[in-house]
């Protein structure tokens, strides 16, 4: 972690940052277009209209299966248990997209487990490993 970010470098190469840099905001990108701003996983209401669907979106390495990357979404109600996503995750951008980075999401479960059952989640990160 050069940088001192608290970012390790395979998280910066995952995410698209710049590990020499500890100025990383959200990842930002145009729906159906390009990643406009590699960037740290963020939470985003994607629904139209009055509805809500609360997504985890982050950047993720286009060849991700190449290299030998995992990306895990994990949920929790409390910081405490973590509950990892089965979810295939979404593709935002375009298939054609510039660069080397997608912007891509997971939705949030209704519910997590917690000590004594069942809540709506609050939280989320995402895990990343190398085969």
């Amino acid at each position: 972690n050069p940088d001192g970010d608290s970012l390790t470098n395979l998280q910066e190469y995952a995410f698209g940052t710049d590990p020499t840099s500890s100025v990383s905001g959200g990842v930002s990108y145009q729906p159906g277009g390009n990643v406009t701003s590699p960037g740290l996983p963020i939470a985003l209401n994607v629904a139209a209209g009055s509805e809500v669907d609360y997504r985890a979106v982050f950047a993720r390495r286009k060849n991700h299966t190449a290299v030998g990357l995992d990306y895990s979404v994990q949920f929790s109600a409390d910081m405490i248990n973590w509950f990892t996503s089965t979810e295939t995750p979404t593709v935002l951008t375009a298939p054609n997209s510039t660069g080397d980075i997608e912007a891509v999401s997971v939705p949030y479960p209704l519910s997590v487990p917690v000590a004594s059952g069942f809540q709506k989640p609050n939280f989320f990160r995402v895990g990343v490993s190398n085969d």
